[in-house]
């Protein structure tokens, strides 16, 4: 090739074609994204309830938050996940209180002395029968815990007990785990209440700074007996 011979550049309608393609592809994406935010959708979360467990109406002193159903994934139109978020209207959860004065970051020491809490917020999942039961398996395996020594600064999640507790005529397998963040700490036990086909998990949550246990946990769930 002589030096003079000329190099070759994409023309003009070469990149109006790139462009105009990206463009078409990023569409499509949208679409989608849209048709599967479409397909969420509102339930009645107390007829959830009432219809999964053995009771005629919430329990005292709990509301509904938020109820909706998830669809299962862009092409499958079977069952997907139904949420059900409930607040107690007297173990009320707060904003996370800001670090106390001088805190090191001395998560060994953050929850000693905090009082025993009542549950605050709950999470009811139910799950689709295409995945459900390694979504159970998923929610209680606590996957993103780490050893309470091997927590940096930056906090995280601590898996403090796991176990079976009573729940009607079954021994529900349960897992007790402890967030750090930000010098305060919130605890969660998450119960598995799957039944026969059925397969679903209640994610319980304590206010911030009050330690969770498994007594609470199951006083609670005397509330919400299996059906």
């Amino acid at each position: 090739m002589s030096d003079n011979a000329e190099v070759q550049r994409p023309g003009r309608e070469t990149l109006f074609g790139a462009f105009g393609l990206l463009a078409g592809l990023m569409l499509l994406v949208m679409v989608f994204v849209g048709l599967w935010l479409s397909r969420r959708s509102e339930i009645d979360g107390t007829a959830q309830l009432t219809g999964n467990f053995a009771i005629e109406t919430l329990p005292a002193n709990w509301k509904v938050l938020q109820a909706e159903e998830i669809p299962a994934g862009f092409f499958t139109f079977g069952p997907g996940e139904r949420l059900v978020h409930m607040a107690s209207e007297v173990n009320l959860t707060g904003d996370q209180p800001p670090p106390p004065p001088g805190f090191v970051k001395d998560w060994k020491q953050l929850a000693e002395g905090k009082p025993l809490g009542e549950a605050s917020r709950l999470i009811f999942a139910w799950y689709g029968p295409q995945d459900g039961a390694e979504q159970v398996r998923t929610q209680l395996s606590s996957a993103r815990a780490k050893d309470l020594a091997m927590l940096d600064e930056s906090g995280g999640i601590v898996r403090l007990d796991a176990g079976n507790l009573p729940w009607g005529g079954f021994d529900a397998e349960y897992v007790h785990e402890r967030f750090h963040d930000k010098g305060a700490f919130r605890d969660a036990v998450r119960v598995n209440l799957s039944t026969g086909a059925r397969n679903a998990v209640v994610n319980i949550l304590f206010p911030w700074n009050q330690r969770g246990s498994k007594a609470a946990a199951e006083r609670l769930m005397q509330q919400f007996p299996p059906r």
